[in-house]
C-alpha cells in the first residue's frame, strides 16, 4: 500500500505539471515570439544550456522563490532568464510590474547577449513538466529553437 504522504505529493506534482502545461499552451500562442517545448531527449541550443546552467548555479548558491513556492511544495514554476536563481509561480509573474519598453533586458538577447535597439521577442520554453522558461530572443536565437519571428 502506498504511503498517503507519497500519494499526496505525487498528486500535487501531477497537478503542477498539468497547470504548467496549460499555461504554456496558452502562452505559446499569446507571446510575440511564440514558444517551444523541449524534452530531455531534445537537442537544445548551446545558449539555452548556458542559461539553464547559470540559473541552476544561482539556485544552488542562493535559492530564492516566491512565497507560494518557498516551502518546496509542488507547483507550476516560471524561470526568467534575466533573473537567475529565482523560481516564481504564475500568479507572481502575472502580478509583476512589466519592464519599461526601454529596459535593457527587453533589448538584449538572452541567447547571444547582443543589444537590439528595436527590441526582441519574449519567448516561453517548457523545459520541465512543471517549469516554463522565459527569455528575450533575437531572430537568430529563435531560429535555433525552431521558432520564426
Amino acid at each position: 500500500m502506498n504511503d498517503p504522504a507519497t500519494v499526496h505529493r505525487q498528486d500535487q506534482e501531477g497537478a503542477a505539471a498539468r497547470e504548467s502545461a496549460a499555461i504554456f499552451d496558452n502562452l505559446q500562442w499569446a507571446l510575440p515570439g511564440g514558444g517551444r517545448k523541449f524534452t530531455t531527449d531534445g537537442n537544445p541550443p548551446e545558449w539555452l544550456v548556458r542559461l539553464g546552467d547559470r540559473h541552476n548555479k544561482a539556485l544552488a548558491a542562493d535559492p530564492r522563490a516566491c512565497e507560494h513556492l518557498a516551502d518546496g511544495r509542488p507547483g507550476a514554476r516560471v524561470v526568467l532568464a534575466w533573473w537567475p536563481g529565482v523560481l516564481l509561480c504564475p500568479r507572481c509573474v502575472a502580478a509583476m510590474d512589466p519592464l519599461p519598453d526601454d529596459a535593457p533586458e527587453e533589448r538584449t538577447c538572452d541567447g547571444c547577449d547582443t543589444f537590439y535597439p528595436e527590441g526582441l521577442k519574449l519567448i516561453a520554453i517548457q523545459v520541465r513538466p512543471d517549469t516554463t522558461f522565459h527569455a528575450f530572443a533575437c531572430d537568430n536565437c529563435m531560429a535555433e529553437l525552431g521558432l520564426t519571428a
